[in-house]
């Protein structure tokens, strides 16, 4: 089933949880329609997703380019628009990106 497409009825869930995923989705937006659709009213999602520069967008043919934002607001706008009204963004990158270059360079040495 595609993330932009689900088979779930409208107002089907409570909660939906999407980890490091819908910036691959063919496209981000379309996931946030589908989403909001399924979710019940006062439902919430909670997701970890990344904002690329735009050439890594462009390099990737597992990125549409459609789904490069330019900042969080620039995020936070998509959401809104597709009808989420309490969106809150948090930049983990601080806490998450030194960790995941110390797990890449253990992964390349080997470790």
């Amino acid at each position: 089933m595609s993330a932009t497409e689900m088979s779930f009825d409208d107002e089907s869930f409570e909660d939906i949880l999407c980890v490091e995923a819908a910036f691959h989705f063919d496209t981000r937006q379309d996931f946030f329609r589908e989403a909001y659709r399924i979710l019940k009213p006062g439902g919430r999602i909670a997701l970890t997703d990344l904002i690329l520069p735009r050439w890594a967008c462009q390099l990737s043919r597992r990125i549409p380019t459609e789904n490069w934002v330019q900042d969080a607001a620039a995020y936070e706008q998509q959401m809104i628009v597709t009808g989420f009204s309490r969106v809150r963004i948090e930049d983990i990158t601080p806490n998450s990106l030194p960790l995941f270059f110390a797990s890449l360079t253990s992964y390349i040495k080997g470790g």
